[in-house]
């Protein structure tokens, strides 16, 4: 009877053992998987990475604030291991208003994705969570898209918020503050980016490329393209590229956002929200920024084509003694007529432009080439 009473509480404690995951929980809505320490999201990561567990319709809850240690190696979560294959996060994570602080984030050599998350799914969301001090150093391969929330989002990020960023990239790709590349049919809500960036290609301190939707996001950072060669830089996204309605493609929208930073370009095309955008939808926005570039240069936007800009201001100061291409809206607006929409859109900030080099109306638009 001894023998089997042992065998018996040896093989409970092994189940109990084995039904462990995370800090807890069984990963349901109303039992979320528990991320109590660092090491959980090592865990999460090698789940994701290396077993492709994408976790879908499981849901994370962070249970406290975690402090990063100097010393620790923080993964990715989501791995780009082909065009045809990636190992994707499509959970739901909510940090349940609680801070991380600390994170450093550094690039890998082969690494295509990086950020908190490496690469979030159709499916997945990243709530309610608030990064302090987090230092990001993209030093590494040829061409990485990253953000210090997010590398490439095709879900949904809600009130994620970045305060006292570092962002240092000497390597091509798209850089966000939050998010490096924002696919089709992805959301950014509610969130910001404060601190500063410093990269050598197309970025921003929200999302680096947007081809989907950002709602009621904000920035104060300082923003600096490194090299002289143009680079496409915003305060809210650097390169936004849509469809016009009707043709059945979702619309890249970026409404109700609003940057109050320092934005600075050797030969950029930089705007206070947007450094290049096409077909797309800029709606509700201002800045109040100051926008200092050698190329397109504008308070909202340094150059768009075929885009509806309605109800937006510009009340910041834009610098270029450059060129022609400045103006207090829009530095250089291209495409069709029947495309374009600019309503009810107002700049009272300063612009300092060469007298020799100033076109007309470039209190709006500096080098207009379309009849609105």
């Amino acid at each position: 009877m001894k023998k089997v009473t042992l065998f018996v509480l040896a093989l409970t404690a092994g189940i109990t053992a084995w039904g462990q995951t995370f800090s807890g929980g069984t990963g349901a809505e109303a039992d979320p998987y528990k991320i109590t320490k660092a090491e959980d999201f090592t865990e999460l990561a090698n789940e994701v990475n290396e077993k492709a567990n994408s976790f879908t319709g499981k849901y994370f809850a962070l249970e406290n604030d975690i402090t990063f240690a100097s010393s620790f190696t923080y993964p990715s979560i989501g791995k780009w291991i082909s065009f045809k294959e990636q190992n994707k996060f499509d959970g739901v994570f909510d940090g349940k208003n609680h801070t991380l602080t600390n994170l450093v984030l550094t690039s890998k050599d082969g690494e295509r994705y990086g950020g908190l998350f490496g690469i979030v799914d159709t499916a997945g969301v990243i709530k309610n969570i608030t990064l302090v001090n987090p230092k990001v150093t993209v030093d590494a391969g040829t061409s990485l898209s990253g953000g210090t929330v997010v590398g490439q989002l095709a879900g949904t990020l809600d009130n994620v918020h970045v305060k006292g960023g570092s962002y240092n990239a000497t390597v091509s790709g798209f850089k966000g503050g939050l998010v490096g590349n924002l696919v089709g049919g992805g959301y950014v809500l509610n969130s910001s980016y404060s601190g500063s960036m410093s990269c050598v290609s197309t970025f921003a301190a929200i999302v680096g490329q947007d081809y989907g939707v950002v709602r009621n996001c904000w920035s104060d950072a300082t923003l600096t393209a490194q090299l002289e060669s143009q680079t496409f830089t915003g305060g809210i996204a650097g390169v936004a590229l849509g469809s016009m309605a009707g043709t059945g493609k979702p619309q890249v929208e970026i409404s109700d956002c609003y940057y109050f930073g320092t934005l600075s370009s050797a030969n950029g095309n930089c705007g206070g929200i947007l450094g290049n955008g096409q077909q797309v939808v800029v709606e509700r926005c201002w800045n109040a920024g100051y926008i200092q570039s050698g190329n397109y240069t504008g308070g909202l936007a340094g150059q768009i084509s075929d885009a509806t800009i309605k109800d937006c201001y510009n009340a910041g100061t834009v610098y270029n003694q450059s060129t022609s291409s400045v103006g207090g809206l829009i530095g250089y607006l291209s495409g069709s007529a029947s495309k374009t929409s600019i309503e009810n859109c107002l700049s009272f900030g300063t612009i300092f432009n060469s007298i020799i080099a100033r076109s007309e109306n470039c209190e709006f638009i500096g080098q207009n080439t379309v009849s609105v």
